[in-house]
């Protein structure tokens, strides 16, 4: 399927030097741009391929409101609008032409195992048939969305994802969706969750934590510098890489505070909420560091400091109790674990903190960076083996479930789909800020989604 902006409509055409303007229908379809004598025409009068090289120029002075196009001396049109607004949307659709694409659709990829599953959808491991190369697709149905009141929250998700470009997180690598499902193509983190290597190992040692946690430190820094909350930091979201190394995955929560004043609502797993969220008070960025000391603590002892069988216990514990430190726990771990815990979000430890603390004295945080640190534990390759064996067996399972399909805005989200982005490709915030959103409200693309 497509995913493209396109944009018809009357305009009038200067015919001669004497001025002279015929009204036109043109369309804007993908990298083309038609202009007919009129709406039923079969052929154009004109066809133009706009390329990156294509000049687009708008002028608007007092009622006259003018649009070029220009591709040579040759290749040229002049075109009027009966508004600024019509000029500009014009003129928005025409420069964002050459950057449209035919996008993928799920039937350009063979099924191979569920990865992952929860209520809005699940996460398949694929491989592309032309290519043989192997992604997550993650699928979320839009009509759980909607009836959540989230159905702003996967394009939120998109958007953050191509701004994210950083070792330790995972990279979106395409985007498609039908009027049932949203689609995420990711790289495929083939040594699992971090949680399963907890439980596995019966916690881990000093130095691993020690190893994890400065390469997840430094992917939340980075967030936090894009402007981006995650908020849901937590084992389960955490995979490693085939060499053992971390990356930060779903971002459905994150929340965006460059297109937002703040953050308010109430969301997260339980057991890793901060105070400020459990009483439902304005939050910012502290949220994540607090995640990161419930993190340290799971990852030595296996549970949370705060669990208890009751949600609502839970959250009394997290705002009234203490931390309390088990003699597993080393005292620099515990200390660290003390600075990021603490329930007053202005003195709770941050970035700056977290690097000079003692526990990570001797880390180089270039090298960190890098991925120059050996992680201490590499994916089995027998396990790695015996899951690509797995995987030769295609799982029936993992097919593309039937998803209830949606009406109006939502069955097609512009701006949503893209593919083949390489990191030089990967937009600049301020480029991500001027997304084209033509279709549907701005809204969409920069949702007030807390």
């Amino acid at each position: 399927m497509t995913d493209l902006i396109s944009l018809s409509g009357w305009l009038k055409r200067k015919m001669s030097v004497f001025g002279i303007k015929a009204k036109k229908w043109c369309t804007c379809t993908c990298h083309t741009f038609f202009i007919f004598s009129d709406e039923n025409a079969k052929f154009p009068d004109m066809t133009m391929t706009i390329t990156t090289d294509t000049k687009i120029e708008h002028v608007c002075k007092g009622k006259t409101f003018m649009l070029t196009v220009w591709n040579s001396d040759k290749e040229n049109v002049e075109l009027y609008a009966d508004s600024s607004e019509e000029l500009m949307r014009w003129g928005t659709v025409l420069k964002n032409a050459p950057s449209q694409t035919i996008v993928l659709s799920i039937d350009d990829f063979t099924p191979i195992r569920v990865i992952g599953n929860g209520y809005y959808g699940k996460v398949m491991l694929v491989t592309k048939k032309d290519t043989d190369e192997k992604f997550a697709i993650k699928s979320i149905h839009k009509s759980r969305l909607i009836q959540d009141k989230r159905s702003h929250s996967a394009l939120a998700e998109r958007n953050i994802l191509l701004r994210a470009s950083h070792p330790f997180i995972v990279q979106l690598k395409f985007a498609f969706q039908t009027p049932s499902k949203f689609y995420f193509g990711l790289e495929y983190a083939s040594g699992g969750e971090l949680f399963a290597r907890v439980q596995k190992s019966g916690g881990l040692s000093e130095k691993e934590v020690r190893f994890y946690l400065s390469e997840i430190v430094l992917a939340l820094s980075y967030l936090h510098s894009l402007g981006i909350i995650y908020r849901d930091l937590k084992p389960e979201n955490i995979l490693l890489d085939e060499e053992g190394h971390v990356k930060l995955t779903d971002f459905g929560l994150s929340k965006d505070l460059n297109a937002t004043s703040g953050a308010q609502t109430f969301c997260g797993t339980y057991e890793y909420i901060a105070p400020e969220i459990a009483q439902h008070q304005p939050y910012s960025y502290e949220v994540d560091w607090w995640a990161i000391g419930i993190l340290a603590y799971e990852m030595v002892m296996q549970v949370t400091p705060f669990f208890d069988k009751s949600q609502s216990r839970i959250l009394e514990k997290i705002v009234n109790e203490d931390v309390s430190f088990p003699v597993e726990i080393p005292s620099e771990l515990a200390s660290l674990i003390a600075m990021l815990l603490r329930k007053d979000p202005k003195k709770r430890a941050k970035y700056e903190d977290v690097i000079h603390h003692p526990f990570f004295s001797g880390v180089n945080w270039d090298d960190v960076y890098q991925r120059k640190i050996k992680p201490y534990y590499i994916p089995d390759k027998v396990e790695t083996e015996a899951k690509k064996q797995k995987d030769n067996n295609e799982d029936d399972t993992a097919m593309d479930s039937y998803g209830t399909p949606v009406l109006g805005d939502e069955a097609n989200v512009s701006g949503f789909s893209f593919t083949g982005l390489s990191d030089s490709d990967v937009p600049e915030p301020s480029q991500i800020d001027a997304k084209k959103e033509l279709s549907v409200p701005d809204l969409l693309l920069f949702p007030e989604f807390n």
